[in-house]
This record gives structure tokens, C-alpha cells and sequence, in this order.
């Protein structure tokens, strides 16, 4: 956690640092991650092939999923809208994989591998999803169905929008 001295300039050594994958794109919001107290703790790495789904784990996954884990510690009304909303993601991710069933997926690809932290498990069922739209989406994108696959993982992304909104209180 970043300090700050009367003046305005940070103490030396308690900057935040940007978390980077090997090709240089930024993870946010591994430091948030950090001052959790959690029992369940697991990292994950994975190789996001599909540019939409590695930008919502990098820009998103930190941070979401902290709120969700604190709100899953407190009686707060939002645990079952969060609940609702993680079931909907999941969702939508059983329907893109069976989509996306009777395509190869396409070989080789290169994607620089996300290193997450993961908290709970709901954060564990939002990672699955993700990797889950990932691999279906990158088979949508090397078929016939390439012009038209963000449209079909459209109600996917929504879902993801809405759990987000709820996580963070706005409606």
C-alpha cells in the first residue's frame, strides 16, 4: 500500500508497483489482492487467447473479485444479487462452449500467460468461465462463425458487465 508523506510524495518503497505479463500488457489490482486474508488462496495462470477475455481477467479480475470475496464475508445484501449474477455468467459460458463444441481449436497460438490470485470460490467459478469463453471464442474466431462471434458471446459480456455493476454498487 502506497504511503504518502506530508508533502505529497510517496515514501520511498511503498509504491504501488504495476503487475505486467511477460509481454508487457498491465494486470490491475494484484495489490488489492495482497491485503486480503483468505484461507482459500490459489494462483492460476493461463494464456488468454481472445484479446476481449484477457483484457476483463488483466483490467478486472483483481479487483472484482476482492469485492466479491469481502462482500461474501459480510451479511451485505449484495452476496445474492452477486450469487445470481456469477450463476448467469456460467451461464452464458455453457452456452458459448456448447456453441463452440464442434470446432477445432486452432494451433499454434500465442498468448502471454496471466499469473491470478484467487480468493474464493466464486473467483474460482468467474476464472472457469472466463478460460471457458476464451477457448470457445477463439474456436468461434478461426470457423465459419468468425463474423459473427463477438454477437454470439455478446450476452456473455453483458453478464459480466452486470455482475461488475452490481459488485461495485452501480446499478
Amino acid at each position: 500500500m502506497e504511503q504518502i508523506q506530508t508533502d505529497g510524495t510517496p515514501i520511498a518503497g511503498t509504491e504501488k508497483q504495476p503487475h505486467f505479463t511477460s509481454d508487457g500488457l498491465v494486470v490491475k489490482g494484484v495489490e488489492i489482492i495482497k491485503t486480503l486474508r483468505t484461507n482459500y488462496l490459489v494462483c492460476e495462470q493461463h494464456a488468454f487467447m481472445s484479446w476481449q477475455c484477457s483484457r476483463i481477467v488483466r483490467r478486472d479480475f483483481h479487483i472484482t473479485t476482492a469485492k466479491m470475496y469481502k462482500y461474501g464475508k459480510s451479511a451485505h445484501g449484495r452476496h445474492h444479487q452477486i450469487e445470481q449474477m456469477l450463476r448467469d455468467v456460467t451461464d452464458e459460458a455453457d452456452a458459448i462452449e456448447n456453441m463452440a463444441r464442434k470446432y477445432e481449436m486452432p494451433s499454434p497460438i500465442s498468448a502471454a500467460p496471466i499469473e491470478l490470485t484467487i480468493v474464493s470460490e466464486q473467483a474460482h467459478a468467474l476464472f472457469a468461465a472466463l478460460v471457458t469463453v476464451d477457448r470457445a471464442l477463439t474456436k468461434l474466431l478461426h470457423s465459419e462463425m468468425a463474423q459473427v462471434a463477438d454477437d454470439n458471446c455478446a450476452a456473455f459480456f453483458r453478464a459480466i458487465d452486470r455482475l461488475k455493476r452490481i459488485v461495485f454498487g452501480r446499478r
